[in-house]
């Protein structure tokens, strides 16, 4: 089968729907497939396997001609990965909203759109209000058009379903990690644990700490909790994160609380591993809890951390059974959830073997694309 991954973001591009992009298309090489990438992105075709396209753009002008190349590479099955922001400025993206038409008027035989991302919450400002309500019409538009859809989460899958009325199957399956775990000699990690401070301390994390729905503010209430007893270590991120980071410096400045505070900065993804594999507990802040489509959180559990986290509206049960919840928004709760982790090891040592085991037996890439593929027709 030839399936046509399409997507705004690809390596080397940095992000969660780019590192998903390539994995899930490499994956489906691997079980035998032909897969090609169409992305406006920076990518370039010969840098390996996977055969990669550029897309004239995602503007109303632009997708009549982003929808051609796509029928250009003959695919069998089209992956469109849907984020609104990643198509247009606030998430206002009404080109990206029209593609699956387009793509069923050019011809496509079957477009399978992933919805990472539906829309932003409802807040009581009017450009947000109307930003959430142009997210909301477009994943609508989305839906209705294309043949199939992917949800990442059992709440999006629950959404979709009630806006199609069960007229398009949905299928529920979850992001893989962005970073594998690199091989590290256990002195290489000692050493970065030392300059980290981790022989006096214990190190707790988080992955791209400033990312969209992270909640930075958490780990300033988290550092002051803990107190001397732990060195928070904020691993890589983004150069859009400079003006969040900017801020949770003169909140923590004022907090009191910079010393225990380590902002590794951007990092080459061994790099990342290897940081990740230095920590004693891993912390994930996202608004919407310990959530499957958070490509940050399973590279946690790839990479067998105890995990503490928020049970937020988009948290399944699998991650109810490997992480350690607190109620969504509870900062002091967590807070409490990590002190009790720091202390005792055994528990910490078994939190990690559950995070391992479940990235084995439904987060590994192969068995994502295995997945995709069965849910096709």
């Amino acid at each position: 089968m030839r399936v046509t991954f399409v997507s705004g973001e690809y390596p080397p591009d940095v992000g969660g729907v780019a590192d998903y992009t390539y994995h899930l298309a490499h994956a489906v090489r691997g079980l035998g497939h032909e897969a090609t990438v169409v992305t406006s992105g920076d990518a370039r075709s010969n840098v390996d396997c996977v055969p990669v396209r550029r897309a004239p753009g995602w503007r109303l002008a632009d997708v009549p001609s982003t929808a051609r190349t796509i029928v250009d590479t003959r695919p069998d099955v089209v992956s469109f990965q849907y984020v609104p922001h990643m198509y247009g400025r606030g998430g206002v993206a009404a080109g990206a909203a029209a593609l699956p038409w387009l793509l069923r008027r050019a011809g496509a035989p079957c477009v399978v759109s992933t919805m990472h991302e539906i829309a932003s919450r409802w807040e009581a400002r009017p450009r947000r209000t109307a930003a959430a309500f142009a997210h909301r019409a477009q994943a609508m538009l989305i839906a209705a058009a294309s043949d199939r859809l992917v949800a990442t989460n059992a709440a999006y899958a629950r959404q979709l379903r009630r806006w199609t009325r069960g007229r398009r199957p949905v299928s529920e399956i979850p992001a893989g990690a962005s970073i594998l775990p690199a091989r590290h000699g256990a002195s290489g990690v000692a050493t970065l644990r030392s300059s980290l401070g981790g022989d006096r301390q214990a190190l707790v994390g988080e992955f791209s700490p400033f990312a969209v729905g992270k909640q930075p503010q958490a780990l300033i209430a988290l550092a002051r909790q803990l107190g001397p007893v732990a060195q928070l270590v904020l691993i890589g991120g983004l150069r859009a994160d400079d003006a969040r980071r900017a801020a949770f410096e003169r909140a923590a400045a004022d907090a009191g609380v910079s010393d225990r505070i380590t902002w590794t900065g951007q990092l080459s993804p061994s790099d990342v591993s290897r940081h990740l594999a230095a920590l004693d507990l891993y912390v994930h802040t996202h608004i919407a809890g310990a959530s499957p489509r958070s490509t940050t959180l399973v590279t946690a559990l790839a990479h067998g951390l105890p995990i503490v986290a928020f049970d937020g509206p988009e948290t399944g049960s699998s991650l109810r059974a490997a992480a350690c919840l607190v109620p969504a928004g509870d900062v002091d709760a967590l807070g409490r959830m990590a002190e009790s982790m720091l202390e005792d090891p055994h528990a910490r040592t078994e939190a990690g073997v559950r995070a391992r085991d479940l990235h084995e037996r439904g987060f590994r890439w192969d068995v994502i694309a295995r997945t995709l593929m069965e849910a096709l027709p």
